[in-house]
């Protein structure tokens, strides 16, 4: 359980570096007047240079680290825990399924309260019309 809960994390780390930008980008045009594009929201988004992009990748860390650690172990867990009992170390659909919806319930349980303060980080001060 540990080395999957490690595995979540660093691969989290990585994605985060990818998926933070888009996310800026995404939660701005959401708050943002009606008539915010892509390119307007890049612009207010890179006011503080390139760098601004990444607003919020620690607290974006907080939020999907745990949640991709906690994920990947509880998943596991589960999954063997369902074992099929034929000795197979495959995971069959009936086993993958359930698991993965325990574990992502349970994952988003866990973190949806520190996604709601990375979404204030991240939107920071989002010029209003």
């Amino acid at each position: 359980a540990g080395r999957d809960f490690i595995a979540g994390l660093s691969a989290e780390c990585v994605a985060s570096l990818l998926w933070t930008p888009l996310d800026v980008l995404k939660q701005r045009m959401q708050v943002g007047p009606t008539d915010l594009g892509t390119l307007g929201a890049t612009r207010d988004a890179c006011r503080v240079g390139v760098v601004g992009l990444w607003r919020g990748y620690f607290a974006g860390l907080a939020v999907w680290g745990p949640f991709s650690a906690s994920y990947f172990a509880m998943y596991e867990g589960l999954r063997r825990a369902m074992g099929s009992g034929d000795g197979a170390t495959e995971a069959s659909a009936r086993q993958s399924i359930p698991a993965g919806l325990g574990a992502g319930a349970a994952a988003a349980l866990l973190t949806q309260p520190l996604d709601c303060a990375k979404t204030r980080i991240q939107v920071g001060a989002v010029p209003r019309n």
